[in-house]
């Protein structure tokens, strides 16, 4: 990431001053790399996540389904082991009473996203999306399968995504 320079549109001019918000937010050290040019994208993204995800501060993110977790048959002695787990990610609808009020938490929380003053300049907006994870033993054929939130925010050319526990 470098500073901004040079005559610039106005989407231009626009993310040279999202960018400086979220800089002011860093330390000295970062603003120091980035007027060199050598703060990396990964830190300013992260900056502004951290700024923008703060209406979701408390809400549990999702942990990845681990092959440990799979519960083998091994009565059946088919040699099952972690290599024999394929992971798959889907978009689902479908979600339980419990799950439901967990998402439209989330959902709130998204307007709230849209209302920051970065969001508003850009008028971008705060977008989710339900995932079904699935982990299934190809030999033994356990599966087990875990819902997520992912939440999508659009900032400067980015996506700046985090995904949370249902």
């Amino acid at each position: 990431m470098t500073p901004p320079s040079g005559t610039m549109s106005a989407m231009e001019k626009r993310d040279a001053w999202l960018e400086a918000e979220a800089l002011a937010l860093g330390t000295d050290e970062q603003r120091e790399r980035w007027n060199a040019g050598a703060l990396p994208d990964p830190e300013i993204a992260t900056l502004a996540r951290n700024q923008l995800f703060q209406p979701l501060d408390g809400m549990v993110r999702w942990r990845k389904i681990g092959p440990e977790e799979i519960r083998h048959l091994t009565h059946l002695g088919l040699g099952c082991s972690s290599s024999s787990v394929e992971f798959d990610s889907k978009p689902t609808n479908e979600i339980d009473a419990q799950q439901w009020v967990i998402r439209n938490r989330i959902m709130r929380a998204c307007a709230i996203i849209d209302t920051h003053e970065w969001m508003k300049r850009a008028r971008a907006h705060c977008e989710i999306e339900v995932i079904d994870h699935i982990a299934n033993c190809v030999l033994c054929d356990v599966t087990v399968s875990r819902l997520s939130v992912i939440v999508r925010v659009p900032w400067v050319g980015r996506m700046l995504m985090r995904e949370y526990a249902l």
